[in-house]
Parts: structure tokens; C-alpha cells; sequence
């Protein structure tokens, strides 16, 4: 979405290292002792929500948005996993969320919005938008409905998770921002990315 922000990238070299070390850790404790892994991952989720509460303030929208509870991970049933420290890293492996993620997130909920006929789109306060920018979005994601109307696609804008696995045998699960099913039935994955560089969107 042009001009919200730049610069929107995947996982960086800082972040795959840090997931890296963390996995090699966790790994080492989680075949040593359940409790010992348990604690530290307590120790680690209280750390990433400290540092979120420094950056958006501890009873802002947006910490309790973006702060994160590992709990369900360190479940008796949950911990017979071996993805399961992968997971936590990958989580952790940001330390907070950083601007990108934020703002991704939040062109993900306005996306969602939008396209659900039930909920008045607004640029809430959380956002921290100016209306130009919030009005620059809308603007944006009507000439996308004109698009899908186009080619007669419905929009579904639940929250689904896909599982899968890959051909090493790594099993993987993601959450689609919203899909879209075609005339013939097809399912559209519609995944909504930040850039100030339109071109990149021509097709």
C-alpha cells in the first residue's frame, strides 16, 4: 500500500540467526527437561512482551494486540510436538514487533474489514494513521473490489490455517489473510503487502 511504509521484507539475516539460536537452545533444553523448557520459554515470552510494552505503552491498544502468550505451547499433549520449538522460535525471533509488522497487520485487518459487508471500515486510533493515508487505502482496495467483481470473485474474508508438508518432510501451517473463490470454484490465496513502489503491483 503505497505510502504507509517501505521497505516491507521477509525474515532478515538478524532474525534467521536469532531463530537459529534460539532453536539450538530450546532444542537442547526441551530433550533435557520439560521444566527447564517450560521456564525458559516463560522467561522469553516475558521478555518480548516487556519490550513491546516499551515500545507502545503497556495499556495501549497495541500491546495488547501484539503482546504474545506461549502457554498453549508448554501444555503436556502440546510439548509431545517436535515442531514445537521451531514454532516458538519463529515467534520469538523478531524480539518485538517492529514497525513492518505492525503496519502489516494493520492493512490486514483494514483489508478484512473492508471486504466484510457486516463491519464499519474506520481508521481507528490504534492505527496512529492520518486520514489521508487511511483514505489513500480505501481508495486502493475499491478499485481491487471493482477487480474482483470483474471476474465475479467472492471474498472470504474468515480466518483459515492451511497445513501442509514439505518434500524434506518439514510439516508447515500459515493463516491466509483472506481468500477468494472464483466461478469455477477455485480458491484465491489474497495475501496484502506494504510498498511505496507501485510498479511492482503493474500486473
Amino acid at each position: 500500500m503505497h505510502g504507509v511504509l517501505d521497505n516491507i521484507f521477509d525474515e532478515d539475516e538478524v532474525q534467521r540467526t536469532r531463530r537459529r539460536t534460539l532453536s539450538r537452545e530450546l532444542s537442547d533444553l526441551y530433550s533435557k527437561s520439560k521444566k527447564e523448557f517450560q521456564d525458559r520459554v516463560t522467561q522469553l515470552q516475558e521478555e518480548y512482551n516487556e519490550g513491546v510494552a516499551q515500545q507502545y505503552g503497556i495499556d495501549s491498544e497495541e500491546y495488547d494486540y501484539y503482546s504474545i502468550d506461549l502457554s498453549y505451547y508448554l501444555r503436556g499433549n502440546v510439548l509431545n510436538d517436535p515442531d514445537i520449538v521451531t514454532a516458538i522460535a519463529s515467534i520469538l525471533a523478531s524480539e518485538r514487533p517492529g514497525p513492518a509488522v505492525v503496519v502489516g497487520s494493520i492493512i490486514d485487518e483494514i483489508a478484512r474489514d473492508f471486504f466484510n459487508p457486516s463491519v464499519n471500515v474506520e481508521n481507528k486510533k490504534a492505527y496512529h494513521m492520518s486520514d489521508v493515508t487511511f483514505n489513500s487505502i480505501i481508495k486502493q482496495l475499491n478499485k481491487l473490489q471493482e477487480r474482483f467483481n470483474d471476474l465475479g470473485w467472492v471474498v472470504d474474508t474468515n480466518s483459515y490455517t492451511w497445513y501442509g508438508q514439505l518434500g524434506n518432510g518439514m510439516r508447515m501451517a500459515g493463516e491466509t489473510d483472506m481468500i477468494a473463490i472464483d466461478k469455477q470454484g477455485n480458491l484465491h490465496i489474497l495475501d496484502f503487502k506494504t510498498t511505496s513502489d507501485l510498479s511492482k503491483f503493474d500486473t
